[in-house]
């Protein structure tokens, strides 16, 4: 996906933009991360069939994340 598609497809709520540059900035993430993380945020907001990319949906990719990290 180019920038271009980014800017189209990836809308996040003004809310979970704060949420996620503050966990962005706390975890000290990549921006390679940031990438991969936004297709699965996209994923779970298109299954809610949801425009908008909000806080529920970071937060449960966030806890897939995390269950990655554990395994």
């Amino acid at each position: 996906m180019n920038a271009k598609q980014v800017k189209k497809y990836f809308i996040l709520a003004d809310n979970a933009k704060a949420l996620l540059q503050k966990s962005f900035n706390q975890l000290g993430l990549s921006g390679r991360f940031l990438d991969r993380i936004l297709k699965i945020f996209r994923t779970i907001a298109d299954l809610e069939k949801s425009e908008l990319i909000k806080v529920a949906h970071l937060g449960e990719a966030m806890n897939y994340w995390v269950l990655d990290k554990k395994m």
